[in-house]
């Protein structure tokens, strides 16, 4: 249980950071994306802070903002969600 708990947490930070770098990238302000998602500004905000957990909806309509289809979102975050686990993976010490 606590394996699944930990990859659902992994791509849940990874579709935020996904989705942050997508409108950074774009030159986008996070009330611009909103606006694009019919979304609020802090909403955006919560979400790429991780601090909320996106809706199927609101995953579409922020692929939408970003120029993205869902799955390309989602494929970007799969491949940073490789990346935060072998960083979860913490080196053996020598002689431990």
């Amino acid at each position: 249980m606590a394996r699944a708990q930990d990859a659902s947490s992994s791509i849940g930070i990874a579709i935020s950071r996904a989705i942050r770098e997508r409108r950074v990238n774009l030159g986008v302000s996070q009330e611009e994306l909103g606006n694009r998602a019919d979304l609020h500004r802090t909403y955006i905000s919560d979400i790429e802070a991780g601090r909320r957990n996106l809706s199927l909806r609101s995953l579409f309509r922020i692929a939408s903002g970003l120029g993205l289809s869902v799955s390309d979102l989602l494929k970007i975050a799969e491949s940073k969600t490789e990346i935060l686990q072998d960083s979860l993976i913490s080196p053996v010490v020598a002689g431990h």
